[in-house]
Order: structure tokens, then sequence, then C-alpha cells
């Protein structure tokens, strides 16, 4: 057993290699599909899984910008019952907005990655 870790860590080193590499051809307009069909299919389903986490977890960013978004609708609702000033309220709302435009634009450049891995992949 190599106990020393070399073993991970050569491991590691060549994933990212490889991810440096798939992302290069992913990045491109006109990506050269013969060397993506001579990636391992281990690694481009690992890059595919790996993707598909990334958006699952902005998934979950967008429905808590939500979640606040309507917290804050009730808590505008209660200032204006009790004749409060609500433009702090206001200026979370549009915080929390583009906030959520933001991670809305990540997803589609996500999706758009997604994509062409699967294009290319075959």
């Amino acid at each position: 057993m190599n106990d020393d870790g070399s073993h991970n860590s050569q491991k590691g080193t060549l994933k990212s290699e490889w991810t440096l590499l798939l992302d290069s051809f992913v990045e491109e307009e006109n990506p050269k599909a013969t060397v993506i069909q001579g990636l391992p299919q281990e690694f481009i389903h690992e890059t595919m899984r790996e993707l598909s986490v990334q958006k699952h977890s902005l998934f979950q960013q967008i429905e808590d910008v939500k979640s606040q978004i309507e917290e804050t609708h009730v808590v505008i609702e209660n200032l204006q019952l009790v004749g409060s000033d609500t433009q702090g309220a206001h200026d979370r709302i549009a915080d929390l907005h583009e906030q959520g435009a933001t991670l809305t634009e990540t997803i589609h450049t996500l999706d758009k990655k997604i994509k062409k891995v699967r294009t290319l992949a075959g």
C-alpha cells in the first residue's frame, strides 16, 4: 500500500489536467470532437455529474433567494400596517432580485456547458 498519498495526488493532478482540457474544448466555438472522443468515458460521465451537482446547488440557491424575497414581502406588509419606513426592505428585495438574476445567468451558462459536453461525448 502507498500511505504517502502520492497515488491520490497523481490521480488528482491527472483529473485536473483532463478537466482543463475538457473546459478548453467546451469554451471554444468550434471544438475538435475527435479529441474529446478520446477522453475516457468515466471522466466524461464524472464531469457531467459534477456539472449536474453544480446546477442543483444553483437551483437550491435560487430557492433560498425566493424564500427570502417572500419573507421580505411579509416584512414590508407588516411595516406598512404600522406606518413604518419600508425603503430598507425594498432595497433588500432589489438586492435579492439581482442575486437571482445572476444565479439564473450562471445556470444558463452551465446548461450550455452541459449541452456541449453531451454533444462532444456523442
